[in-house]
């Protein structure tokens, strides 16, 4: 993850779908890997890295919270939700043999959190 961190845009704050972009970027670059850790039952590992690095990335203003003033209980729950869904997506993507560009797939994950359809 440090390696997807040093390779964000420089900038301070940075879009959904971009941010995913790079993650999918990554995943792909780490395809055996990811691949490796899923079949081993490690999934949860992948999960904690994401959520760790979402975790950061909010810390320094780089990504939003949710909503601004929900409670930190909510914060928690969004984390757990985000970084689940995204890694799962992730690895099914990879399973499926990556036909998507991950540009794609990071407006497709930016679409499934906003809520509107910004593939289309």
């Amino acid at each position: 993850m440090s390696k997807y961190l040093r390779e964000l845009p420089n900038r301070q704050t940075i879009k959904t779908s971009e941010l995913m972009k790079h993650y999918f970027q990554m995943v792909s670059l780490d395809k055996e890997m990811q691949i490796g850790m899923s079949e081993t039952a490690n999934t949860d590992l992948l999960i904690s890295a994401f959520k760790t690095t979402q975790m950061y990335l909010a810390k320094v203003g780089i990504i939003g919270k949710i909503r601004g003033s929900l409670s930190n209980v909510n914060q928690s729950y969004w984390d757990d939700f985000l970084s689940g869904a995204v890694v799962n997506v992730s690895l099914k993507w990879l399973n499926d043999g990556m036909k998507e560009s991950p540009e794609y797939m990071g407006k497709l994950i930016a679409s499934f959190v906003s809520h509107q359809d910004a593939i289309g």
